[in-house]
C-alpha cells in the first residue's frame, strides 16, 4: 500500500510540475509578445480598448465595458494617472448598473492612484451619497472643489451638496465613520 501511495504522489508531483512548466512557458510567450510590440502599437491597443470600453458603456453593454477596461488596466499598469482614469471609467460602469459599492471601490482606487484627480473625488462623493454616507460624500465633494474650483460651478454633485447638509437627509450619524 505504501508503494502505491508513493507512486501516486510521484505522479501528482510530475503532473503539477508539468503544469507549472507549461504555465511558465505560456507566461514567457505572452511577456515576449507584449515586449515585442512597439510603443505606438501599445498606445494603439490602449486607445482601442479605451474606446471599446466607452462604446460598450454608452450602449449599456456593461460586461463588455468591464472586460475592455480590465484589459486596459493590465496594459497601463505602470501609468498611475491612466490607471486612475480607467478606475473612474469602471466606476461609471458600476454606477450605471447601480452597484454603488463597487463604484465606490473603483473611485477610491482612482483617488489613491492620483490624489489630485478632482473628477475621481467628485464621483466618489456621488457614490458615497448614493450609499447614504453623506458626511463622507461632502468631504469628497469639498476635496474635488479644492483641487478644481471650476467644479463648484459646473458639477451636478456640487449642486446637490447643500441638500447633503440638510438635517432631514443626515441620517448617517453612525455611517460617518464607516462610509
Amino acid at each position: 500500500m505504501k508503494l502505491a501511495d508513493e507512486a501516486i504522489r510521484k505522479t501528482e508531483r510530475r503532473r503539477v510540475g508539468g503544469l507549472v512548466a507549461a504555465l511558465l512557458v505560456m507566461a514567457a510567450c505572452l511577456c515576449g509578445s507584449v515586449r515585442a510590440q512597439t510603443p505606438s502599437q501599445v498606445q494603439k491597443d490602449e486607445q482601442r480598448l479605451f474606446e471599446a470600453g466607452q462604446a460598450a458603456l454608452d450602449q449599456a453593454r456593461y460586461d463588455e465595458a468591464i472586460r475592455s477596461y480590465n484589459k486596459l488596466l493590465v496594459l497601463v499598469a505602470r501609468d498611475r494617472q491612466m490607471l486612475a482614469t480607467v478606475h473612474v471609467k469602471l466606476g461609471y460602469v458600476f454606477v450605471a448598473q447601480r452597484n454603488f459599492e463597487r463604484a465606490l471601490a473603483e473611485f477610491q482606487q482612482a483617488t489613491v492612484l492620483d490624489p489630485d484627480y478632482a473628477v475621481a473625488f467628485n464621483n466618489l462623493g456621488e457614490a458615497q451619497g448614493e450609499l447614504k454616507h453623506y458626511n463622507r460624500a461632502l468631504e469628497s465633494f469639498n476635496r474635488a472643489v479644492a483641487i478644481d474650483p471650476k467644479l463648484s460651478r459646473d458639477s451636478v454633485a456640487q449642486k446637490r451638496a447643500p441638500t447633503l447638509r440638510s438635517p432631514r437627509r443626515r441620517t448617517d450619524s453612525t455611517s460617518a465613520g464607516t462610509g
